[in-house]
């Protein structure tokens, strides 16, 4: 009679941790997701034109579970931008790739037009999204929706990145 007792306390433990585990709630735009999530949409710049970040093709702009951007965005103007390249970086205050911190909502770090590399032009392709100026680049952490701008030097310019969406899924 006790294992009868002991069973079905034990089937009810496990019945409420399931539920938890499959319908707690979570206001945190990353802490959603479990696996990679797409950054959607497009960013524009005056000087370039489009920045499209979900082009349909390989290695789409995604976000970690820890708020890593990586993968490829793609301008008609200057080629593929990737958003986790490797340094060195140009300052050494920010020497990563593009990252959102998940309690802020700020994005900060490098990405990189990949058509510059190792090149000699007098542009190095760099894109910075912490650059300290007004209008940071933000992520409004319960609908996914971005505000601000990155600064690309004067071959990009101010790029605004307003138009992009962080999905949750």
């Amino acid at each position: 009679m006790n294992y009868r007792k002991i069973a079905s306390f034990l089937a009810v433990v496990v019945v409420f941790v399931l539920f938890l585990l499959v319908f707690s709630p979570s206001s945190d735009l990353v802490d959603a997701q479990t696996s990679p999530a797409p950054v959607t949409g497009w960013a524009w710049s005056s000087n370039i034109g489009w920045i499209r970040f979900d082009h349909g093709r390989a290695n789409p702009v995604s976000i970690d579970d820890i708020g890593n951007l990586f993968g490829y965005a793609w301008s008609s103007n200057i080629g593929w931008i990737n958003m986790n390249p490797s340094g060195p970086y140009p300052v050494a205050e920010s020497e990563h790739g593009v990252q959102l911190n998940k309690t802020t909502g700020v994005v900060t770090g490098w990405a990189r037009a990949i058509s510059q590399i190792d090149e000699s032009d007098g542009w190095d392709g760099w894109l910075r999204f912490d650059h300290g100026r007004a209008s940071p680049v933000t992520v409004d952490l319960n609908t996914g929706r971005t505000d601000g701008f990155a600064w690309g030097s004067t071959v990009m310019g101010w790029i605004d990145m307003s138009p992009l969406v962080f999905d949750r899924d």
